[in-house]
Parts: structure tokens; sequence; C-alpha cells
């Protein structure tokens, strides 16, 4: 795929465009099929692809949940859309996505830090929620079972935008 670099913007700058973007589309909307009126967690949404994702999600009218390591980061996402921001350094983001749910869960988690992150997202997702991983941020494996997410009719999808995995 190609687009133009709108005038006045630099190829380097302008690659990292479709990086982020790319990958934070497919996974809300291709992925987790996205809809108008859903509730959205993102993890790290202070990175590229969380950034993105907080944008297009409040753009396509989804409620958006996102979690950084510090207030300061979740106050500047804010004029991104971002509507509820968790600081995992210093509160349980499982407890603060269920009072901001009145623990009816989220339609959708966009995990990029994998391991007990991805572990603890199934926690809080709805029924018939998705979780898409992204990414193993946390370099740390995880033990979910396919029954788990089953079990409570839920979905779970690999996210891999312009990657092939070997496995």
């Amino acid at each position: 795929m190609t687009w133009p670099i709108p005038a006045g913007l630099d190829a380097a700058r302008a690659a990292c465009v479709p990086v982020a973007f790319g990958t934070a589309y497919e996974c809300l909307f291709t992925a987790g099929n996205l809809a108008e009126g859903q509730t959205v967690l993102i993890h790290a949404g202070a990175g590229g692809v969380g950034m993105a994702a907080i944008q297009l999600a409040k753009r396509a009218g989804a409620t958006v949940i996102s979690t950084a390591s510090s207030d300061e980061k979740l106050e500047r996402l804010k004029p991104l859309g971002l509507d509820h921001g968790v600081n995992y350094a210093a509160e349980s983001f499982v407890e603060r996505v269920n009072e901001l749910t009145d623990s009816r869960g989220v339609d959708i988690v966009i995990d990029s830090i994998g391991g007990q992150n991805l572990v603890d997202s199934v926690s809080v997702l709805a029924y018939r929620g998705t979780l898409v991983s992204v990414g193993v941020a946390g370099r740390a494996g995880s033990a979910i079972e396919a029954r788990f997410a089953l079990d409570a009719q839920q979905h779970a999808a690999r996210c891999l935008s312009g990657r092939r995995d070997s496995a």
C-alpha cells in the first residue's frame, strides 16, 4: 500500500504514521470489530499504537479507557479523545475498569503488554467481548487457557499488522 506524503512532511516522519495508525486500525476494526457506542480499553495509551488507537476509537464513537504509567501521560491523552485514564502504577486497572463500567466490562481490550496484563485483561471483558493482543512489551509470556475465554463467551484475537509470525 502507498499513501501520498503531505506537503511539508519529510518521508522519515511520514513513514511512522501508517505503522501506528495501521496497526491500531487493524486491531480496533478488523480484529476487534469496534462499533459506535462500545467501550474499549487501550493499554499503553501513551505509546504510538496506543495514541493512534485512542484517536481512532474516539472518532468511531466509542468510550475510551486507557492505561499509562503516570497521571501526566494520561493528562496528555485527553485531547486525543481519552474519556477515562487509569494510572496502572497507582491503581489496579481491573478494579478501575469495573468501577467505570459498573462491572459490565469493556467490549474490546487492545493489549500490547502481554504477560500478566493480558491475563488480567480477560477479567474486564464484557459478555462477548474481544481481547486483541498486539505485542509483548512486558516481555513476559502469559498462561491464558482458551477455555476461560470461551466459557465467558469472549473472543481472543491476535493482531499482527504487516508482520508474519513463523509459529
